[in-house]
């Protein structure tokens, strides 16, 4: 892998290739992000992306960059699943990526003390792209995955989803819940051949944040993240990114 030149990306291992080659990746939240940069990540492997988001401009540009597809998505959406479901004939891998903060990414001044006002359609958006998305992305394509004999599936969800995030309750809360769905799927999917793993990152500069505040401020960015009480023994430091494999 070539060196990044960019201070806030993490170095991927030096390997030759992830094994991706003929194989179909579908991934929500595609469009931007952790999304986009995987898709770009697994076509340079030789995988088939599908780019999955609400987002059609950015949508459909990731998809020509990578030549794979994109399917219009609102992951809160069963109809939306079943429709982007049905037309599969082959799906190796699952990328449940998509998720949004309860408060606004960009407001670097929130507190453990002030978690920000509430807001009921704000909360409604966090509990759907975040809960629901991954529910009903299960719910649509374990059958796809069972048809076809097996396969992958990772949920991207969160730091906030293994230690308190004091300043986001709402956010920390949909990422517990898709932590605990991801341990709980385990033993019945994988009767059925299907891996489920989730990824629990920290921070991340993407277009949902303000790249500069992130670069100016990401000390106090990492400092904020740390909990009252001890982190668990498997962290090294709040930025590291996790990953929960059952």
């Amino acid at each position: 892998m070539t060196p990044s030149t960019d201070p806030l990306m993490l170095e991927l291992p030096d390997v030759e290739t992830w094994g991706l080659a003929g194989k179909v990746v579908l991934i929500t939240g595609g469009a931007s992000g952790i999304g986009a940069a995987t898709a770009r990540l697994a076509s340079a492997d030789g995988a088939q992306v599908l780019v999955c988001d609400l987002d059609g401009s950015n949508g459909r540009e990731i998809a020509e960059e990578t030549g794979g597809r994109f399917i219009p998505l609102d992951v809160t959406s069963p109809e939306d699943w079943a429709s982007a479901a049905g037309g599969l004939d082959q799906l190796d891998i699952a990328i449940l990526n998509a998720g949004v903060e309860f408060r606004d990414p960009a407001d670097f001044a929130r507190t453990p003390d002030d978690p920000g006002e509430w807001d009921l359609d704000l909360y409604m958006r966090a509990r759907g792209v975040n809960v629901d998305g991954v529910a009903f992305g299960l719910h649509a394509l374990v059958p796809v995955f069972d048809r076809l004999g097996g396969g992958a599936i990772t949920v991207t969800a969160s730091l906030a989803g293994l230690i308190p995030w004091s300043p986001d309750p709402v956010y920390s809360m949909t990422k517990w819940a898709a932590v605990g769905l991801v341990r709980a799927a385990t033993t019945s999917l994988r009767r059925k051949s299907i891996t489920i793993n989730a990824v629990c990152p920290g921070g991340v500069a993407s277009c949902a944040f303000n790249r500069s505040l992130v670069t100016e401020r990401l000390g106090t960015l990492a400092t904020i993240r740390v909990p009252l009480g001890p982190l668990p023994t498997s962290i090294i430091g709040p930025t590291w990114a996790l990953i929960v494999h059952i």
